[in-house]
């Protein structure tokens, strides 16, 4: 299953968006 790799892309767009409204 690609659950895993959605889950790490949907980490990595949190992570920047955490970044641009800091």
């Amino acid at each position: 299953m690609s659950n895993s790799s959605t889950a790490n892309s949907i980490q990595q767009f949190n992570s920047i968006r955490s970044k641009r409204t800091q």
